[in-house]
């Protein structure tokens, strides 16, 4: 599903560089996580699977509002760049490069779209 959301049938176009610079670390989480849901993965990676998922729905749920008005809003798909840098920091930390992302950044951007 990750790839999917990542992979979208506009990518190139609706993608900015430097998200698409940094794709191949965005589908590297996927695998890794996949591999790390290996025998007690599961329990280990279920608390950082409902925190990201928290944060995804609001996007989801913005995005499709905007979507339905046929508006879109460049700071929300900011935010949806910086979520996913936030699940490489999650899932796969050891890919964590550049910016870091804290729960009190995520807090802040969301307020500042108007969440």
């Amino acid at each position: 599903r990750h790839r999917a959301e990542l992979i979208v049938p506009d990518f190139l176009a609706s993608t900015p560089l430097t998200a698409l610079r940094t794709l191949p670390r965005y589908l590297e989480v996927g695998r890794r996580r996949l591999e790390g849901l290996r025998g007690d993965g599961v329990l280990r990676d279920a608390p950082r699977a409902r925190e990201f998922s928290g944060w995804w729905r609001l996007y989801l749920d913005r995005r499709r509002e905007l979507d339905s008005l046929g508006r879109s809003d460049p700071d929300l798909e900011e935010f949806r760049w910086r979520l996913e840098d936030y699940r490489v920091q999650l899932h796969a930390p050891g890919l964590a490069r550049g910016r870091r992302v804290s729960v009190s950044d995520l807090k802040a951007m969301w307020q500042a779209i108007g969440g």
